[in-house]
């Protein structure tokens, strides 16, 4: 009777895998691809390799206890799968697709399901920097993937590839009597090497524009936006290359000046004129969005 060993795999795996939480839940992962692999008739040893593919990282299991135990075969597909820490930090990912490459479709197999399930759990998490680390993976396994391999697996890449995330954002324009937008400088807390950003946040599910907007301006900005005759002026929607974003855009004419601004989550506030306002560094581009808000203005 087969399937033992599977069995077997999972109590060495559970016996030392480590107490503390991980920043994703790992043995959700692993049981969540190996459903996939059961389902699609990959064999019992790959379904092993894939089990364990993270144990050299994430726990103290021995080589030896997965070679006696599986054979070289599936302890070969472990260290492919598996980091090497010794490299530079943007080195690594490619590293890694490029020694599955080495030990064959199989090896490749592996980390092209990792990848896909890893995918499908950030899209339900809405965790962009991952959902950009899976696309990057997917490249380059695309790129390393041999013709002559034809698994269903990799019919995956280009699904993951061509995913642009959708979010909804709403953006608070604070403009004064000389027609210049507030911007908030972001020197010290870039997230993607922008210095310079609009006002605004992710607008959850459960909440219309409106909703955040009320409340975030209250959070961040300490403003109650009540005093204010802001208007909301519409939901514009920006196809990026690795994204569409909905922006609902709240424009609200202000006698503030910079400095009356609370600041929280970034350095300053500073008024500049529209057209001087392209010219800085955002991290996506903003001169359609800069335009939609000079016409509205000189059309009040």
């Amino acid at each position: 009777m087969t399937w033992f060993k599977f069995e077997k795999a999972i109590k060495i795996l559970v016996k030392y895998f480590p107490e503390e939480a991980m920043k994703k839940p790992t043995l959700f992962h692993s049981l969540r691809v190996w459903t996939f692999l059961w389902n699609n008739w990959y064999s019992e040893n790959l379904q092993i390799a894939w089990l364990l593919h993270d144990a050299l990282e994430d726990t103290d299991i021995p080589e030896n206890i997965i070679s006696e135990n599986f054979w070289e075969y599936v302890l070969d597909i472990v260290k492919a799968n598996s980091k090497n820490i010794s490299l530079e930090k943007s080195e690594i990912l490619e590293d890694i697709i490029k020694r599955c490459s080495i030990v064959w479709e199989d090896a490749m197999i592996v980390k092209m399901a990792d990848i896909y399930d890893n995918f499908l759990f950030y899209v339900k998490e809405k965790n962009l920097p991952e959902i950009e680390r899976c696309k990057t993976l997917a490249k380059l396994v695309k790129n390393y993937k041999k013709d002559e391999w034809d698994n269903k697996i990799f019919d995956r890449i280009d699904e993951i590839i061509k995913y642009k995330i959708v979010r909804k954002v709403a953006f608070i324009w604070f403009y004064n009597d000389k027609n210049q937008i507030l911007l908030q400088e972001r020197w010290d807390y870039s997230k993607y090497w922008e210095e310079w950003a609009f006002f605004w946040w992710w607008i959850e599910d459960w909440e219309t524009s409106e909703e955040w907007f009320l409340r975030e301006a209250k959070e961040e900005l300490d403003l109650d936006m009540k005093n204010f005759n802001y208007k909301y002026i519409g939901n514009f929607i920006f196809d990026f290359p690795e994204r569409i974003i909905h922006r609902s855009i709240f424009l609200i004419k202000t006698d503030l000046k910079e400095e009356d601004f609370t600041v929280y989550e970034w350095k300053a506030a500073k008024y500049f004129d529209l057209e001087e306002a392209k010219k800085l560094k955002f991290a996506s581009p903003v001169d359609e969005t800069i335009d939609i808000i000079k016409k509205y203005i000189l059309w009040k």
